[in-house]
């Protein structure tokens, strides 16, 4: 479809809207089989009886309407579980986005996938539809803590899926894992790491266990069935990972992201770089022309809307120019790079100015923030407390 004359892709005119040409797009497939105890992301049980066909029909109709034309530079598919539909659904999925997407300028190409849904046909779609990029949800190597964590995987099935990805030709493969899960040791956690790097992944993702609210997990904290670890050995475990990976020459690009030199996320990183994203499907986020959207959570809901020519948006905020500096600098914090204040000026006209200098200050004082006059990062201890420091600042 041809591009309006400021560049501008047209929308479906019911949704009375046009957005700009975006160089990442968000796909969210929301299938798993089952939820993991630790997990309130917007997922769709195959039990729920949405079959897999309705949630494609209504993601063609998204696409056309609001992405059709796009020539995304990075296409980041997360869930869910991807990987979780069958071989013949997921390859529909890729036609969607290849019918109606320009992907020539294509340079990264992401996909989550669970290592026991990872087998060798659902493999064979994504070699066949140009994946770049998958990121196995490993989570642990260690039988117990794959028990805690509610994983139907164990660690053999983490090294087969790795290595059929491998055998495939997958460029990039990015291992996840979750730390300071209850019951955890040092040991436990170093061999986790041994393991995960005994494979040869280019990219490492390690997450904190979170106790998120209405999650089954957190339930069995309220009740003292599991006892979280402390701050102080959560910090442990976080400087131990970075200690581990920076030997074994890995690159801390960002607080919970490790990556061999030229294997970093493209996709993240524009997001982290405050850059605009499309989102499409259930719960899908976007960041576009300012504004920020969200997409219904509820996958039978995101159907309806689709269906009746109706816009999925759930939530929609016009950001201020003061709010989306200080977003610019909670995200760009993230980066081991930091922000600087000449690429604020030249995005909001305004740089460090903007921000609290006696925060900054005291920031700098307690360590917690390497501080120039163009540009502030996080020092190791910041990164540890990497939300109180933004708190501080914002």
């Amino acid at each position: 479809m041809p591009s309006s004359p400021t560049g501008a892709v047209p929308e479906n005119r019911a949704h009375g809207a046009f957005l700009p040409r975006v160089r990442s797009i968000y796909i969210h497939s929301p299938y798993c089989v089952r939820r993991c105890p630790y997990c309130d992301f917007a997922i769709t049980l195959f039990r729920d009886r949405v079959p897999p066909e309705r949630f494609l029909r209504s993601l063609e109709l998204e696409v056309q309407r609001r992405a059709q034309g796009q020539s995304p530079r990075t296409i980041f598919v997360g869930g869910g579980t991807p990987t979780a539909l069958k071989p013949a659904d997921l390859d529909r999925f890729f036609q969607i986005l290849e019918h109606n997407l320009d992907l020539g300028r294509l340079v990264e190409f992401s996909v989550e996938a669970n290592p026991e849904n990872l087998r060798p046909d659902r493999v064979a779609v994504l070699v066949r539809h140009g994946v770049t990029r998958v990121s196995i949800g490993a989570q642990s190597f260690d039988s117990t803590t794959l028990r805690v964590l509610g994983r139907r995987h164990d660690a053999q099935q983490i090294e087969r899926s790795f290595a059929l990805l491998r055998a495939a030709g997958i460029r990039h493969v990015n291992i996840d894992c979750i730390y300071a899960v209850p019951g955890q040791t040092i040991a436990s956690l170093d061999s986790d790491i041994a393991r995960a790097l005994s494979l040869g992944p280019d990219h490492l993702s390690t997450y904190c266990l979170t106790y998120e609210r209405d999650t089954e997990i957190t339930h069995a904290r309220g009740a003292g069935l599991v006892k979280p670890l402390s701050a102080s050995r959560e910090a442990r475990f976080y400087r131990h990972i970075r200690a581990r990976l920076a030997k074994a020459g890995y690159e801390h690009y960002e607080i919970s992201n490790f990556a061999l030199p030229g294997a970093r996320c493209l996709h993240n990183v524009s997001c982290w770089r405050h850059q605009p994203y499309l989102g499409l499907g259930p719960s899908a986020a976007s960041f576009v022309s300012g504004e920020r959207r969200q997409n219904h959570p509820r996958l039978a809901d995101w159907c309806a809307r689709i269906e009746a020519g109706e816009d999925p948006t759930i939530e929609r905020e016009a950001l201020s120019p003061e709010r989306a500096l200080r977003e610019a600098v909670m995200l760009g914090l993230r980066r081991s790079a930091g922000v600087r204040s000449s690429s604020l000026r030249r995005a909001f006209g305004r740089g460090f100015e903007a921000l609290d200098a006696a925060a900054l200050a005291r920031l700098s004082e307690l360590g917690l923030i390497d501080l120039s006059p163009d540009r502030i990062r996080l020092t190791a201890r910041g990164q540890e407390l990497a939300d109180g420091v933004a708190e501080a600042l914002l």
